[in-house]
């Protein structure tokens, strides 16, 4: 069983109790009532279905994301995103647990190209990928990676339904907790990233 296939049940929780909270905080018929109507010569059709599929479609989006287009959208860089790439240049120098100078001696000179650090870094995950804390922090990155692009895809989904079936009726409320929500998704990920990385080289 993957990381990824662990964190789902989490996943998928979160997606229903937003969307229950969303539904409810707005006054949303759960399954409206089949109406075939005719406006200005169109015909517009009320599916009882469509509610219903916002979860499903929201997890086949998560899964049609590349993790390449996840990193981007988490660390706010298009070339070289992950942690990786600025390990021993930025991040491990800041983390007290992280020897550089015994790395070097055991795994040779550090790099500091972006692309040659995630590369020596990635060297060292597949060496230490079985140990509990990198298991660890890497199932909590992935987690709130997921989380993350989850909750901003689900928010694009419910203020197209608002503006288009709710007629603007909105909760402010609602969207203003869902929105801080999605910062601390956010923070979280982003250090959740760094933590992992670190951890990689921690001792």
């Amino acid at each position: 069983m993957t990381l990824k296939s662990v964190n789902t049940p989490i996943i998928l929780s979160f997606i229903i109790l937003s969307y229950v909270i969303f539904i409810t905080t707005n006054n949303i018929t759960l399954l409206p009532a089949i109406s075939i109507l005719f406006e200005d010569n169109k015909l517009k059709i009320n599916d009882p279905l469509f509610s219903l599929s916002i979860p499903i479609i929201e997890l086949i989006i998560l899964n049609i994301f590349p993790s390449s287009l996840k990193n981007i959208i988490i660390f706010f860089r298009i070339k070289d995103p992950l942690p990786g790439s600025r390990i021993f240049t930025k991040i491990a120098p800041k983390d007290s647990r992280i020897d550089l100078k015994e790395i070097e001696n055991v795994y040779g000179v550090l790099p500091s190209n972006p692309d040659e650090q995630n590369k020596y870094w990635y060297k060292i995950y597949k060496i230490k990928q079985d140990e509990k804390i990198v298991l660890s922090s890497h199932k909590k990155w992935l987690l709130l990676r997921d989380l993350y692009i989850v909750a901003l895809v689900l928010l694009a989904l419910m203020v197209i339904y608002t503006i288009v079936y709710n007629k603007l009726r909105i909760n402010y409320t609602f969207f203003i907790v869902y929105i801080l929500v999605l910062i601390s998704l956010h923070i979280s990920a982003y250090n959740a990233g760094n933590r992992f990385a670190c951890n990689v080289l921690a001792r």
